[in-house]
């Protein structure tokens, strides 16, 4: 028998965001959170699918609405396949930092259909960690610079009093 492909992430598309998390958080008391700049996470307290919340531009070709995205080991073979049934692909291999990358294409119908390609776990876990010790850089290279300046402060007001005597 063949691999099953299961949907793991439902998608809404949409030029303001803002108004469909009041909406859904109103009426089913979910929750969002911004974990990655320009995308909002649902969570719709389930643990076997994630949400999320995408906002397109007026420009963007990409249609207003939601959809699902299913899981696939090979984005390129899938999209070949989608084209020659008679889809469409309106975004290819759009890389998520650390997890994978997915693409957004139409069936015939026009309706979205998601194509999600995990990282192997092995990349994930790896990435997982250059992002954690990335992120500590950053902290120590943030307290290093204020501890700088303040060093600075304190040599210029030293400076100015030597001056002013």
């Amino acid at each position: 028998m063949a691999k099953r492909n299961p949907i793991s992430h439902i998608e809404w598309r949409t030029r303001d965001p803002e108004r469909l998390k009041t909406f859904y958080g109103a009426v089913f008391n979910w929750k969002f959170s911004e974990d990655m700049p320009g995308y909002t996470f649902v969570d719709m307290g389930g643990k076997d699918i994630g949400g999320g919340i995408m906002p397109i531009k007026p420009e963007d070709q990409m249609p207003t609405g939601y959809g699902g995205y299913i899981n696939v080991d090979d984005l390129a073979e899938v999209e070949e396949k989608l084209i020659a049934a008679g889809g469409k692909v309106m975004m290819s291999k759009n890389e998520v930092p650390g997890q994978g990358y997915f693409s957004v294409c139409l069936d015939p119908d026009g309706s979205m259909i998601g194509l999600w390609q995990s990282l192997p776990k092995k990349e994930r876990k790896a990435a997982k960690k250059a992002q954690k010790a990335a992120k500590k850089e950053a902290k120590a290279a943030k307290k290093a610079a204020k501890k700088a300046e303040k060093k600075a402060k304190k040599k210029d007001k030293k400076d100015k009093k030597q001056v002013a005597a």
